[in-house]
């Protein structure tokens, strides 16, 4: 999803200064693959500490559904940045935004299964 969300972003601001034309589209498009292999190698431990940080400091002490949808995207927002390592600083407005996106979904959807389970449970 974030590598998705961080291709569309590269396009959109390409094509907003005309840089991009359709075979720069398809060159994009081509390379994906291979930037969701490397998004996996890179983002892996990220994850896990992401679940592990909104299962047990998040989810038990944050009651409002704004506030852990937020939580998420703060989250997500500090390791995008982490990526800073192997990337460009210039890079760093497309990670924050990349980082929020993928939390702010991420949010979402846990708060969904989380009031599924309540109902259920």
């Amino acid at each position: 999803m974030g590598t998705f969300i961080l291709v569309s972003y590269d396009v959109l601001i390409r094509v907003a200064e005309g840089r991009f034309g359709p075979e720069k589209l398809w060159e994009q498009i081509k390379s994906m693959p291979i930037a969701i292999i490397f998004a996996f190698l890179l983002v892996g431990l990220q994850s896990a500490i992401y679940a592990i940080l909104m299962e047990f400091l998040v989810t038990p002490y944050v009651t409002k559904p704004s506030w852990f949808v937020v939580s998420s995207c703060l989250l997500g927002s500090c390791f995008g940045l982490t990526l800073l390592i192997v990337l460009p600083a210039e890079a760093a407005s497309q990670l924050v935004f990349t980082g929020a996106s993928v939390g702010t979904i991420l949010g979402f959807w846990l708060l969904k299964i989380n009031r599924r389970g309540k109902q259920n449970g």
